[in-house]
């Protein structure tokens, strides 16, 4: 067996390990956020860009991030009225947080100040999601970088599905124990092969 098709085997065995883990992870992305009023629309629940704004979570990133929109069931972190805030690594995510009471534009989050993000440089938002109309609060966060003269990129989110669970900023899913005994064999048959 490759290395390649080794490492896949065993990622692929920790994700299904897991897939009842409260944190829920995309992976890096790199979503190209283009230079236009078109943006990219995306789903972070099922990773789905272009989803129905009316009846899924949608965040818009727009004119390459300077500008973005959400709907009432994807509800950013906010300052002020609707100022989308750039929350530091590890800040903890949940309830007691301001969130808008709907659906909501900003356009003022770039700029020097800390809570705002920095043209080039990755920041992360927060926010409030409900995968259905109705339905349970899941909180998340999102890695981006605004770009006011190109293409900006959405890096990668995580969300924890267990409703009303707070999240940390930058938290991604542990790897669990079998995971770690997988990786460990898998190591010693490479190592075995090689000699």
């Amino acid at each position: 067996m490759k290395q390649p098709v080794l490492l896949s085997f065993v990622l692929a065995t920790h994700f299904t390990l897991s897939a009842g883990a409260a944190v829920v992870y995309s992976g890096v992305q790199n979503l190209s956020v283009t230079f236009d009023d078109n943006g990219l629309y995306l789903n972070p629940a099922t990773c789905g860009v272009s989803p129905d704004e009316n009846t899924e979570p949608t965040i818009n990133l727009f004119f390459g991030g300077v500008a973005i929109g959400t709907n009432n069931l994807l509800r950013p972190v906010i300052v002020g009225t609707n100022e989308v805030s750039n929350l530091a690594f590890g800040t903890v995510v949940d309830g007691s947080a301001t969130y808008p009471t709907g659906w909501n534009g900003s356009s003022t989050h770039t700029g020097p100040a800390a809570n705002q993000f920095q043209i080039g440089t990755p920041g992360y938002l927060g926010f409030a999601m409900q995968t259905t109309i109705g339905g349970p609060t899941d909180y998340g966060w999102m890695q981006i970088v605004v770009n006011n003269t190109g293409a900006g990129k959405v890096i990668d989110w995580a969300y924890d599905n267990t409703a009303g669970t707070p999240v940390s900023v930058g938290a991604v899913p542990e790897l669990s124990g079998s995971t770690l005994a997988l990786l460990g064999t898998a190591g010693l048959l490479l190592r075995r092969r090689r000699s």
